[in-house]
């Protein structure tokens, strides 16, 4: 019950009235207050409800005066007030006007309607607007019209949150945002499934969906998070596919191959590179003949330096030394001849393959005619000639001889794995060893071995590793 005051202005006085008692359509001494919800008015829950009315207590309408809703239940004349508060049937010059402005539907205080609504769609109060009912897929809750779906039979007595059908129990996995302070889950909140993410990258999130994918080849999702799983299956060292490590190489085996640790091998021994003149190169003879060599030397820094020196050769005969990246042989006979240069320390040459590099020349020099023995070169390994040039001039021409195993010095033979082939002086022909002791190295991690080439054999030594 509440209590209530309704005043109306007549003929220039203002007259007031207070009562209560229950609602009563029509009943100006009942409790009702124009603008409150009457029975069989919609409910919209929350939303403050205010549905003009221009009743009077016999039935009839006002034809003035206010609305209970801040309007007006009609119009008078200019100049005339509102006779006995629009219920007088002689106020003539006063007339009723509803109120549907901005309605499709619903009562417009006056016993009349402001329209219908098409079928399959509800009537909202007050704001007069149809509304279509959402119940596919739902056993209760909502219809979002301000109705319901359905209700739940006894035995089943509350809609679980993330489907909007009946269960057996209440819900127990709303997210926080659904859950009223009472602990139980608001079905209207929870309409839908909320997926639940915070804190996750990665797994279910609860509705069937996901929270995202791991990327990294080693990743698994563990508790919503992206864990790399280390693998160290089999690997003494390396990386363990996380950016860690399986561990550390020391000692003899200090290097990491594939996971296992293994000796290094030794690394690249100094070099010398003769990088011109080109092989084959033709000079002409005077009365000396001078020929620079120009030279690359690396792996041996730093280069100069004390003690390091480059030893330089003609045909396996020493001529000269030099510090720098340039050699000039001072005379060169006429002739096929082998220059030859030697990285040396503190005097002494190194023998091993890398240190050495030679080039073949041909210096020529005039001649009377063919067969002219003036044009023999004393170098076993060559062929030489008298050829005329024109003009009935000749000059001396070299070329290699047809035996490809032919030497003057060791410089002529092949250097494999660090040892160099001997040229036989009494045959002129190269050769590298006889068994395979001869060709020790001094080095345990490599396999040596005696074998046979197209000239003579040679020694081999390959790298194994140490066990």
């Amino acid at each position: 019950m509440r209590a209530f005051c309704l005043c109306f202005l007549v003929s220039g006085a203002l007259l007031c009235g207070c009562g209560s008692g229950s609602k009563g359509q029509g009943d100006v001494t009942s409790d009702w207050v124009p603008g409150d919800l009457r029975p069989g008015d919609a409910d919209v829950g929350e939303l403050p409800v205010c549905i003009p009315d221009c009743t009077c207590p016999d039935g009839s309408y006002r034809t003035c005066g206010p609305d209970g809703c801040g309007g007006t239940c009609g119009i008078c004349d200019p100049g005339i007030p509102c006779p006995g508060g629009g219920c007088d049937p002689d106020a003539l010059p006063c007339r009723y006007e509803g109120h549907c402005e901005g309605k499709e539907c619903g009562p417009d205080g006056a016993g009349g309607e402001c329209g219908t609504c098409p079928d399959g769609e509800v009537c909202i109060l007050p704001t007069g607007r149809c509304c279509q009912p959402d119940c596919n897929g739902k056993e209760c809750w909502d219809d979002g019209c301000g109705g319901t779906c359905g209700t739940c039979p006894v035995e089943t007595p509350t809609c679980v949150c993330t489907t909007s059908s009946c269960e057996e129990t209440v819900c127990t996995d709303c997210p926080p945002e659904c859950a009223p302070p009472d602990g139980e889950c608001d079905p209207v909140l929870c309409d839908a499934c909320m997926p639940a993410c915070d804190g996750k990258t990665c797994g279910d999130n609860g509705c069937g969906g996901s929270c995202g994918e791991c990327e990294g080849p080693q990743e698994q999702c563990i508790d919503g998070k992206c864990i790399c799983i280390s693998d160290c299956d089999g690997k003494e060292c390396g990386d363990d596919g996380c950016g860690g490590s399986c561990g550390a190489c020391e000692g003899a085996k200090a290097l990491c191959v594939d996971g296992k640790c293994v000796e290094p091998p030794p690394p690249p021994k100094p070099s010398l590179n003769i990088l011109s003149p080109p092989d084959g190169t033709y000079f002409k003879a005077g009365e000396t003949t001078p020929i620079t060599v120009e030279l690359e030397v690396t792996g041996w820094e730093p280069w100069p330096a004390a003690g390091k020196a480059v030893q330089c050769y003609i045909d396996g005969k020493f001529v000269g030394t030099t510090e720098g990246n340039s050699y000039t042989f001072p005379d060169v006979p006429p002739g096929m001849r082998t220059l030859n240069c030697q990285l040396a320390e503190w005097g002494v040459g190194l023998w091993y393959c890398e240190a050495v590099d030679s080039v073949s020349i041909k210096v020529t020099k005039s001649c009377a005619g063919p067969g002219d023995p003036s044009c023999d070169d004393g170098n076993d390994c060559s062929l030489e000639a008298c050829v005329k040039i024109g003009d009935g001039m000749y000059e001396c021409h070299f070329g290699n001889s047809t035996d490809p195993c032919c030497c003057t010095s060791k410089f002529d033979c092949k250097c494999y794995t660090g040892k160099w082939q001997y040229c036989d002086q009494t045959t002129s022909s190269c050769g590298g060893c006889i068994a395979d002791a001869d060709c020790d190295d001094g080095n345990p991690c490599t396999m040596d071995q005696c074998v046979k080439e197209s000239c003579g054999t040679n020694c081999e030594n390959t790298w194994v590793g140490c066990k």
